[in-house]
């Protein structure tokens, strides 16, 4: 039995090295095979990886550059109804301002413009809605310090009314004229320009206020007839 025993382990012994001989000299062509199969995905999984940082570099600048204090809600987001943060700001100014009229409390309303101006700054502090919130402030402030509080005020409350009712923003499209302000559009002031700005339909709470461009044919765009025949047809 013992002799058996031996027999019987030595040829399985024997089997077993055959065998891993064998997956020795089938490995390589199957590595070979593989690696060829795999190198487009892993080309793909380095383009993706080259991708993701990329997204992730122009994340993090924009992030530098983005919000102060990232708890705060973005202007745009709406709150109820359909209705953005902005609507609810200016509707807010509106009742410090009624208020100021109606019971003389300035400090509130300066209180309140500031903070409107300050919030606004959080997220930028070059576009036309931080600037309309200066300037609304600037003019709190001057007409409390001018006798001229009640007339600065009543414009003031009309300017807020017009844009929580119709969404019609006086300061952004006054502030819209300066070509600063307005990089996508090159077109010169002038009478016409100012007329189509202020009488450009409102564009929404959310979206930031913009006039396409006039289509002004100058002397080197004019198509002049250069036959007779074509003079006769025109």
């Amino acid at each position: 039995l013992a002799q058996a025993a031996c027999l019987y382990l030595f040829g399985f012994l024997s089997v077993a090295h055959h065998q891993n001989c064998r997956c020795r000299r089938i490995a390589p062509s199957w590595h070979a095979s593989s690696a060829t199969a795999m190198a487009p995905t892993d080309r793909a999984e380095q383009m993706r990886q080259r991708l993701a940082a990329k997204a992730e570099s122009r994340s993090g600048s924009a992030s530098r550059g983005g919000p102060l204090l990232s708890i705060l809600p973005m202007p745009k987001t709406i709150v109820m109804h359909g209705l953005p943060m902005t609507w609810f700001l200016w509707l807010v100014i509106s009742v410090l301002l009624s208020v100021a009229l109606l019971v003389g409390n300035i400090g509130l309303l300066v209180a309140g413009s500031t903070l409107h101006a300050a919030y606004f700054a959080n997220f930028s502090r070059t576009d036309i809605m931080f600037q309309a919130r200066v300037v609304f402030l600037a003019l709190v402030v001057f007409g409390a310090l001018t006798p001229l509080q009640v007339l600065v005020y009543v414009q003031l409350l009309a300017v807020c009314l017009a844009d929580v009712t119709v969404g019609y923003k006086v300061l952004e499209r006054l502030l819209y004229c300066i070509p600063a302000n307005r990089p996508e559009n090159p077109e010169p002031f002038s009478v016409d320009f100012l007329s189509r700005v202020v009488v450009e339909p409102p564009q929404g709470h959310t979206q930031p206020f913009s006039v396409k461009a006039g289509a002004h044919k100058g002397p080197a765009d004019f198509d002049w007839a250069k036959t007779r025949a074509e003079r006769r047809k025109r």
